[in-house]
C-alpha cells in the first residue's frame, strides 16, 4: 500500500519547469516508490519512461556514455519525453550525465532521478549543477503523513497550521482516544514506510533493528568509515543525550578519536537524516551562548532501536528527553518552520525552541519540572516574544499538550 508524501505537490508543481528535479533521503525511506507513483500518475498524459540503475546492464551503458540514454528509451517525435531514473547514485559520475543530458536535451527530455543522502552531499556532484536542479528532501513520514495512511478521516482535525498563530487545536473528546493510541504508535516506532506498513510489534521492531545494522554495515562503510564499532558508540551516546549541547571534544574524548573525526561522524548524520543540529538564538546579550548547537533525532524509532527502549512514554527512564525530541520533531515538521532555534544563557537557563524568531516553546513531559526563574529572565530579556509551556498531560494554566501542536 502506498503512503502519500507531503512533497509529491511541490514536486507536480515542477515538472513544467526547465530543472532537474532531485528526489534525495536516506535508504528505506520510499524514494523508488515515491518514483513509481509518479510515473503512475504523469504516464496517463506524458510520454514516460523508467530506468533503474540496480540493474546491470543499465548501468554499463550509461556509465559507457550520457548518449547511450538513448538505447534505453525509444525515441519520439515532438513530444517532450519524462525520463524517471532511480538511484542514479550508482553511475561513476552522476553529476556529468545529468549536466551533458540536460544541457543538450532539456527542450526535449525533463529528468527526474532518485539519489542518497550519503552520496548527495559527499561526492563530486553540486557545483556542476548549479542553478540547474530542483532538490526535493524525503525523510521519515510525518504525523499528517502516517495518520493519511491509518485514517484519512481524522485529518480534518489537523488540516490547519494553528499553534504558531498562538492558537490551538481542540480535538473532539469522541476521537481522541484513538488519535492518542495513533500517535503513540508513531513515537514509538518511527516514520519509516517499512515499519508504517507493518501490522506486528515486534516485527516493527526487528525491521528497526536490520535498519540500524545496515545503515553501519553499508552506509556508513561506503562513506569511507572504516571504524563502524567508534561511529555506532557515538549514535548510542547521541541517543541517550538527545537535547544536549554537542560537545565535539567531550564526545572525541570518551571515544578516544580526534575532535575532527567525530566531526565527520555528525557531518554524516546529518546528511543521512539521522539526526538534526539546532542552534542557539541570541540578540548579542552578553550571557547568551552563541556556538554550541543541541541535536536531535529525526525519526524516533532509529533512536529507540539504537537504545534498544521501546517501552511507553510514560515508563522510560528518559521521558523528558524522548518527549523533548518528540516536540522537536513535530515543530521542525510544519511548514509555517522557517527557523527553529533554542536560547540558552551561561548560568543554564534555557528554552528549548524559538519557532521564525517570534514565539517560543519549553517542552516538559513532567510539569513540575518547568523552572519558573529560567522563563522570567527569558521574557525579561524578550518581552515581545510569546512563550508557551507544550506538557505531556496536565494542560492546566493554559499550558498546551502536545497533540494540540
Amino acid at each position: 500500500m502506498y503512503i502519500k508524501r507531503n512533497i509529491e505537490k511541490k514536486i507536480y508543481n515542477r515538472l513544467g519547469s526547465d530543472e532537474i528535479l532531485i528526489i534525495k533521503g536516506p535508504c528505506q525511506i520510499g524514494k523508488s516508490t515515491l518514483l513509481k507513483k509518479i510515473i503512475k500518475d504523469i504516464g496517463r498524459k506524458e510520454s514516460v519512461y523508467y530506468i533503474s540503475l540496480e540493474n546491470q546492464l543499465n548501468l554499463e551503458y550509461l556509465n559507457d556514455s550520457p548518449m547511450n540514454l538513448f538505447k534505453l528509451i525509444p525515441p519520439e517525435n515532438g513530444k517532450k519525453q519524462y525520463i524517471l531514473i532511480d538511484e542514479i547514485q550508482y553511475l561513476k559520475d552522476p553529476s556529468r550525465f545529468l549536466k551533458t543530458v540536460h544541457d543538450k536535451y532539456s527542450d526535449k527530455l525533463k529528468l527526474i532521478v532518485t539519489m542518497s543522502t550519503t552520496f548527495y552531499n559527499n561526492k563530486r556532484n553540486n557545483n556542476s549543477l548549479m542553478g540547474e536542479k530542483r532538490i526535493f528532501e524525503l525523510g521519515p513520514l510525518k504525523f499528517r503523513e502516517f495518520l493519511s495512511y491509518k485514517k484519512k478521516s481524522m485529518l480534518d482535525f489537523f488540516s490547519k497550521e494553528t499553534i504558531l498563530n498562538g492558537e490551538k487545536r481542540h480535538i473532539p473528546e469522541l476521537y481522541k482516544n484513538e488519535i492518542e493510541q495513533y500517535f503513540f504508535e508513531y513515537i514509538k516506532y518511527g516514520g519509516y514506510p517499512s515499519v508504517v506498513l507493518e501490522a506486528d510489534p515486534v516485527e516493527k521492531e526487528a525491521i528497526l533493528e536490520e535498519m540500524v545494522n545496515s545503515y553501519i554495515n553499508f552506509d556508513v562503510r561506503k562513506a569511507g568509515i572504516r571504524d563502524t564499532s567508534r561511529f555506532y558508540r557515538l549514535m548510542k551516546l547521541l541517543a541517550e543525550r538527545v537535547g544536549d549541547l554537542l560537545n565535539m571534544s567531550e564526545l572525541a574524548q570518551i571515544l578516544n578519536v580526534s575532535s575532527p573525526t567525530v566531526e565527520s561522524y555528525i557531518n554524516l548524520l546529518q546528511e543521512n537524516l539521522k539526526i538534526k543540529l539546532v542552534y542557539p538564538y541570541t540578540r548579542n546579550h552578553s550571557k547568551e551562548l552563541s556556538k554550541m548547537p543541541k541535536f536531535y533525532f529525526c525519526d524516533l524509532g532509529i533512536r529507540n532501536a539504537i537504545l534498544n527502549n521501546f517501552d511507553n512514554l510514560p515508563d522510560r527512564w528518559d521521558r523528558e528527553r524522548f518527549f523533548e525530541n518528540i516536540v522537536f520533531n513535530i515543530l521542525s515538521s510544519k511548514e509555517e518552520t522557517k527557523t527553529l532555534h533554542f536560547w540558552r544563557t551561561q548560568n543554564k537557563h534555557e528554552v528549548d525552541f524559538i519557532i521564525n524568531e517570534s514565539i517560543a516553546f519549553d517542552a516538559r513531559f513532567n510539569i513540575n519540572n518547568s523552572n519558573r526563574s529560567k522563563s522570567k529572565t527569558f521574557k525579561k530579556l524578550y518581552p515581545d516574544m510569546n512563550l508557551q509551556l507544550i506538557t505531556y498531560g496536565n494542560k492546566k494554566n493554559g499550558h498546551i499538550g502536545v497533540l494540540e501542536i
